[in-house]
């Protein structure tokens, strides 16, 4: 009996090799039946199956074995949740402690994305088992994922030391260097695990997403497709391919393999929040809001569809929809898993410009004070700003006259009607006082006579003073009074020079102030600038940080942005440079030493520094000058215009082609190449 079933067992292993799954799992059928309790035979009859349907309906055995090899059914096929509902069918405090019940528990949490509670499984399986090797990968895939790279590290040592030349400990060790920003190390062992492994989907998706980070866009390609062929259910490499063709800019194929990803894990968020930003790229608004939808309604693990739902709202102009899901996602802002910070201040823009449009100043002003953090909307949250003062002021002024009106002057006096006024607040109370008497007087039909003439007094007193202090008043700028029969400039409640006028944004002088000058808020403008509403952008120095006034008469410009005089910095050293002594290379600003550095560039070979008139020849690893351009076998001096062979700083003749592809195998062999 033993042999027949070893007999069979040996006949499906051989069809599984020749990929004949369909005779395999015949053979392997019949030798669970001779032998129900060889867990082997149910491992290999498994990995036959093209659904979980077509297992349910093979006539096996009643076994207990039947019941974890749905377990591991369910997991080949990712379904996490099916593969927990029957594991918790048959579970026993017993059996809950063993370590491959351990590691299935560990790995359905990984496929349900709970990598906190798969660590924890992990390491009980670690202390239960210390040199276990399934699920190690997955483990340093979770450490990787959230950042524990500490405890990555203690991991890729210990499996270092224990079995270098195992695919798991290459995986481990490959994460370990893409924790630590070491591309170049992690692709050269994700390329060890699969010449070790090449049926290792994982391994085949983890190189592919080390080509992307290196930009070798072939590779990436070539080991996403190789995963596809080795496993075209699981949903995480159609995701990646998505993602690459995303980084590529080709929408078209981007969404057809997110499709297909949310088609095979329909209940995960993550493929529809990607179609719906692919569609938003697009400018298909109702696709967009579809998926995003969609996605909100599953449970999207960064909070962050509702950011892109209210962009979606925004494009389409619907302005309430949008202000509604904007508002929503800041409630959840305490979320530990927040967009990025400019993300959060760009709701806040938007809330603010809404509640502007609707007239509430008070939220508006609430929600414009956290965008003065970003430097990127400073500037526009500062006109936003000004334009709600000004209208608050409009607003609180139209309610003064108001009550006003309403108030029984014949039963008021006058100083109690000042004092009222008096206690707005606002800044022109003269003004404001005097317009408001003046008013009273036309439109009040007043029954005391004696309080209409009180007002009146107060009235020619109120532009009397005003025009003293006018004439008392020394210029604002030079503070120097003005001379008999010199006419000042008036804007607003301050008298100016004619040659002292000077526009608060752009700090030049006005000619023909009296014309092209007016008076916001207590400072001066030019009339352009007030046309083309930018009085609430003053612009600032981009080194300092420091906004120009009108006393900063050294100013420079570099390449259109202007600096103080004694702001300019290298680009390259970041030292001062003094004014009008910097050198312009490349659309930047360089110190004398710098640009020298820059413009005599040395030959790789020789280190000599080139000079602009010689006729250098460029190479993929550098320039070389034209002494060191010979074949580095037979030394012989090569022509400008000659064929030649090159490999890092050397270059070969066609005659010496032979020791250039020698050099090319060696070459390969210590950087992990094709050959190795």
């Amino acid at each position: 009996m033993k042999r027949l079933f070893a007999c069979f067992q040996r006949y499906g292993k051989l069809y599984m090799r020749l990929n004949y799954k369909s005779n395999a799992e015949k053979y392997f059928i019949d030798a669970i039946r001779i032998l129900p309790r060889c867990w082997p035979a149910w491992v290999y009859l498994v990995e036959c199956q093209e659904c979980p349907m077509n297992f349910m309906k093979l006539s096996l055995p009643d076994h207990w074995m039947k019941l974890f090899s749905f377990v591991n059914l369910y997991l080949k096929f990712l379904d996490g949740s099916s593969a927990k509902e029957m594991l918790d069918k048959f579970i026993t405090p017993e059996l809950a402690n063993t370590p491959y019940v351990i590691n299935q528990i560990a790995t359905i949490n990984v496929y349900a994305r709970k990598f906190p509670v798969a660590i924890d499984e992990y390491r009980r399986l670690i202390a239960i088992e210390p040199n276990r090797e399934e699920g190690m990968d997955r483990f340093s895939d979770c450490l990787f994922v959230m950042g524990l790279n500490v405890e990555l590290s203690y991991l890729a040592i210990k499996w270092f030391y224990i079995n270098v030349h195992s695919p798991v400990t290459c995986c481990i060790l490959a994460n370990y260097y893409s924790s630590m920003r070491q591309h170049e190390e992690a692709l050269l062992w994700y390329t060890r695990a699969v010449k070790l492994d090449p049926n290792s989907c994982n391994a085949w998706t983890l190189l592919g997403h080390e080509g992307l980070e290196l930009r070798n866009y072939i590779s990436s390609s070539h080991a996403y497709s190789r995963a596809l062929e080795i496993d075209p259910r699981d949903y995480r490499v159609w995701y990646s391919l998505g993602q690459f063709y995303d980084v590529l800019q080709c929408p078209a194929f981007a969404s057809f393999y997110y499709g297909k990803a949310h088609t095979l894990k329909d209940d995960d968020g993550r493929m529809t929040i990607a179609l719906g930003d692919v569609f938003l790229r697009q400018d298909d608004v109702e696709q967009a809001v579809h998926c995003l939808w969609k996605s909100h309604c599953i449970g999207d693990f960064d909070n962050s569809t509702l950011i892109r739902l209210g962009q979606c709202y925004e494009k389409a102009n619907m302005i309430n929809e949008a202000a509604e899901m904007y508002l929503k996602f800041l409630e959840r802002e305490e979320s530990p898993k927040n967009p990025s910070q400019l993300a959060v201040k760009n709701c806040h823009k938007f809330l603010s410009k809404y509640y502007f449009d609707k007239k509430d100043f008070q939220k508006a002003i609430e929600y414009a004070q956290p965008c003065l953090e970003i430097n990127a909307l400073r500037e526009p949250t500062k006109r936003l700003l000004n334009e709600v003062n000004k209208l608050d002021n409009e607003c609180d002024r139209e309610y003064l006259k108001k009550n006003v009106y309403r108030a029984d002057l014949s039963e008021t006096s006058l100083l109690d009607f000042v004092e009222n006024i008096n206690d707005c607040g606002q800044a022109n109370e003269e003004e404001i006082i005097s317009e408001l008497l003046a008013e009273t007087l036309n439109k009040k039909k007043l029954t005391s006579t004696s309080f209409a003439v009180e007002c009146s007094f107060w009235l020619v007193a109120l532009n009397c003073t005003g025009d003293m202090a006018f004439s008392d008043q020394p210029c604002r700028i030079c503070q120097k009074h003005f001379v008999e029969g010199e006419t000042p400039v008036i804007l607003g409640r301050y008298c100016f020079h004619e040659k002292c006028v000077r526009c608060e944004f752009c700090c030049n002088l006005i000619e023909n102030p009296r014309e092209n000058a007016q008076a916001i808020d207590e400072k001066v403008y030019c009339k352009s600038h007030i046309e083309k509403n930018e009085i609430g952008a003053k612009p600032s120095c981009p080194t300092c940080f420091k906004e120009f006034t009108v006393a900063d008469k050294r100013l420079i410009k570099v390449f259109g942005i202007t600096y103080h005089s004694h702001c300019v910095t290298c680009f390259d050293c970041k030292k001062s440079v003094p004014a009008n002594k910097w050198q312009g290379y490349n659309q930047r600003a360089l110190c004398q030493s710098c640009f020298d550095l820059v413009k005599s560039i040395p030959c790789v070979k020789c280190r000599k520094m080139l000079k602009d008139e010689e006729q250098n020849v460029v190479l993929q690893a550098g320039i070389i000058c034209p002494d060191c351009f010979h074949c580095a076998e037979c030394l012989t001096r090569l022509g400008l215009e000659e064929k030649f062979y090159q490999l890092n700083e050397n270059v070969y003749c066609i005659k010496c082609d032979r020791a250039f592809r020698i050099a090319k195998y060696k070459f390969d062999r210590t950087r992990g190449g094709p050959n190795c």
